[in-house]
């Protein structure tokens, strides 16, 4: 089965044909993913099926290690591995998994989606990429400023996503584009108020522990990449959201890094994210009315 993880060829592979629905059903958005701009870099993964030995049907705890540039990680009963010096990962899952949609789908995607970037994407971006015009705006800011909220409300008002809280960048240039995993969004449970269609909705526990909804979203609005046309940095307001002009840019910057990855890719972040700074930059300070935010967004990229 192949997939095309940010635009890098991943040859999967299963020891059992059940794996694959799984395999399909984490990664199968980039089964169809557009070809421009594809990576010449190549990763494979191998799924097997843990036989033997006691499985433990309550077990869900989370444990996530990075020994250099080595990823392991477990979930309850599964695990997995992915290697970039050898473009390979693998899986071992328990013969419940396929009972466990969203933890072997969030076990899957990781997998996939760090050997990927690891191998072709170096530069790693602490933002969602919104798209408009065929063209993202990346909308970054500190945990917790409503980066995911603001995500689902244009995906709700029919608007195109690139990716919710992180996208991923070969480097520099004058061009940027980003790619990312548009397929799901992800919210703390205090989002169900604002959004009461999402009353009752599944919890999922998330890498860092957090117990968060996830939310498909529909294909037609996911792209895989899209070239960046400026960036909005996000600042919780008890006023009326409005868009202000940015007083630091060095402290944008610094919002745009996402740390705890490998050190070689901190180093290409930080240069990219120097250069984005240096185009269209915007402060969003985000209030209480959703739509009006989205609109703002919407409107300021017309504007570029």
């Amino acid at each position: 089965m192949q997939f095309a993880i940010l635009g890098v060829p991943l040859r999967v592979e299963a020891t059992e044909p059940e794996l694959l629905i799984l395999a399909d059903r984490a990664l199968g958005g980039w089964r169809i993913a557009e070809s421009a701009g594809a990576s010449s870099a190549s990763a494979s993964l191998v799924m097997r099926l843990s036989r033997g030995g006691l499985i433990n049907p309550a077990r869900r705890d989370i444990v996530v290690h990075l020994a250099g540039e080595l990823l392991a990680i477990q979930i309850g009963n599964d695990c997995g591995w992915a290697d970039p010096s050898v473009g390979r990962a693998g899986a071992r899952l328990s013969p419940d998994a396929i009972c466990r949609p969203h933890e072997t789908t969030l076990l899957l995607e990781t997998l996939a989606v760090y050997l990927a970037q690891t191998t072709a994407r170096p530069v790693v971006l602490h933002a969602a990429a919104l798209v408009t015009g065929g063209r993202s705006i990346l909308v970054t800011g500190a945990d917790g400023a409503g980066k995911s909220t603001l995500t689902y409300a244009w995906v709700r008002s029919g608007r195109a996503l690139v990716a919710e809280d992180a996208c991923f960048s070969t480097g520099p240039s004058d061009h940027l584009s980003v790619w990312g995993a548009p397929w799901r969004i992800h919210l703390l449970p205090d989002s169900v108020p604002l959004f009461p269609e999402l009353l009752g909705s599944h919890r999922t526990r998330m890498l860092n522990g957090e117990e968060k909804i996830v939310v498909p979203v529909c294909p037609e609005q996911c792209l895989t990449h899209a070239e960046v046309a400026g960036v909005i940095r996000l600042e919780r307001s008890d006023g009326q959201s409005e868009i202000v002009p940015v007083t630091d840019l060095d402290d944008v910057a610094e919002t745009l890094i996402l740390r705890g990855g490998p050190e070689r890719c901190l180093d290409e972040t930080r240069k990219s994210a120097r250069e984005l700074v240096r185009g269209p930059v915007a402060t969003l300070r985000f209030g209480s009315d959703i739509g009006r935010a989205v609109e703002l967004v919407s409107q300021w990229a017309e504007r570029l």
